[in-house]
């Protein structure tokens, strides 16, 4: 089928594969939120940006009320909330999802055409890393 001697076959080979594990981490992302924390975390970033609470500071718990969290995603709080602000909940959760999985994917395209990775070395990867996303 390709000629994996010639660099451009090897380059479209490459890139097909990442465009199919790409459009099927989109297609997961329409998946609708499974997790409840999303909410606390949409909540979070809507205290910092429009009432200016800390995101240190627990608001909401009722086992350690207004107790100090350490390790925040803070950037990710408020990009949720701003994407969720602009584009409604749904469409604003998966655009955050598919933003992630853009990012992802992206970095490990570079990556692995930085390493000059085989298009075969990607067909055994990629599932792997999909399947951990």
């Amino acid at each position: 089928m390709f000629n994996f001697e010639k660099k451009s076959h090897q380059i479209i080979f490459s890139s097909i594969i990442f465009l199919v594990f790409y459009l099927f981490l989109a297609i997961i992302s329409l998946r609708p939120v499974f997790t409840f924390d999303s909410y606390w975390h949409l909540q979070m970033g809507k205290d910092l940006i429009e009432n200016g609470l800390s995101p240190w500071v627990d608001h909401y718990s009722f086992s350690f009320p207004d107790k100090e969290i350490s390790a925040i995603p803070v950037m990710f709080q408020v990009v949720l909330s701003q994407l969720v602000s602009f584009f409604g909940e749904s469409k604003g959760f998966y655009l955050l999802k598919l933003l992630y999985v853009t990012l992802l994917m992206s970095a490990l395209f570079v990556y692995f055409r930085m390493i000059k990775a085989n298009g075969l070395v990607l067909l055994i990867l990629l599932p792997i890393l999909v399947s951990l996303i």
